[in-house]
């Protein structure tokens, strides 16, 4: 990894709220796509996101852990053909216990201050991602791939 693709990464997801993620269900045999909040490490090995545990995303989660997750901050006009950034990244997600959410927690909820309450419900559970692979894309050129170093602290 480039410090140029640490630094494009980590700028991106600083700037966003939101990002898509991507699920696999295996009883339908179809891909889902989910618009969620996050949070993450900021070495950009683990992303952090909640869920209610009686929704698609947390099923198919269980069932099939690999997932991607996008963002992208092209605004709609003709200077995104050169100058917009969209990141994909590739991982396995976990549904994580209470007692070893909290780190997944407090990144979440320092991007998301706002979503305290949802937090608090009893149904909402954190969902840690391993990140494997990071792929770049600015403007429509060549994607460049990478995987950030990955930590020895297991979530």
């Amino acid at each position: 990894m480039t410090s140029q693709q640490f630094g494009n990464v980590s700028r991106l997801l600083h700037s966003q709220v939101q990002g898509v993620l991507a699920t696999w269900s295996t009883n339908t045999r179809r891909p889902a796509t989910h618009l969620m909040a996050f949070g993450f490490r900021q070495d950009l090995t683990h992303i952090f996101l909640a869920t209610s545990l009686h929704t698609v995303k947390a099923t198919n989660i269980h069932t099939c852990p690999a997932v991607s997750m996008l963002w992208d901050d092209r605004t709609g006009k003709l200077s995104d053909h050169g100058d917009g950034m969209l990141v994909t990244m590739s991982g396995t997600a976990t549904i994580l216990p209470a007692a070893g959410a909290v780190e997944a927690r407090s990144r979440f909820l320092e991007a998301n201050p706002n979503m305290e309450a949802f937090l608090q419900d009893a149904n909402t559970a954190m969902v840690g991602v391993r990140v494997e692979e990071y792929a770049v894309v600015v403007g429509y050129g060549q994607a460049e791939q990478w995987s950030p170093v990955q930590c020895d602290a297991a979530l």
